[in-house]
C-alpha cells in the first residue's frame, strides 16, 4: 500500500506543476476516479498527454460548487 501512496503522491506533484494555477485537489482525484483502473505507468502517460476531459463539464461544475461553497 505504501508504494501506492507514493505513486499516487508523485503524480499529485506532477499535476500540481502541469495544472499549475489551474490545479485543485478536485480536478486531480476527478482524474484517477475517470481514469479507472489502470497502473502507474499509464496513468502518469495519461497525466503528461493533457486529455480533453480533463476541461470536462463536470469537473467545471464541481469545482464552481466547491468554489461557492
Amino acid at each position: 500500500y505504501y508504494l501506492s501512496y507514493l505513486e499516487i503522491l508523485s503524480l499529485k506533484e506532477e499535476a500540481q506543476e502541469l495544472w499549475k494555477d489551474q490545479y485543485s485537489d478536485l480536478r486531480f482525484h476527478t482524474f484517477l476516479l475517470q481514469t479507472g483502473p489502470s497502473d502507474f505507468t499509464n496513468l502518469k502517460k495519461r497525466l503528461q498527454a493533457q486529455h480533453p476531459w480533463t476541461q470536462h463539464p463536470d469537473v467545471q461544475r464541481l469545482e464552481a460548487q466547491t468554489e461557492q461553497g
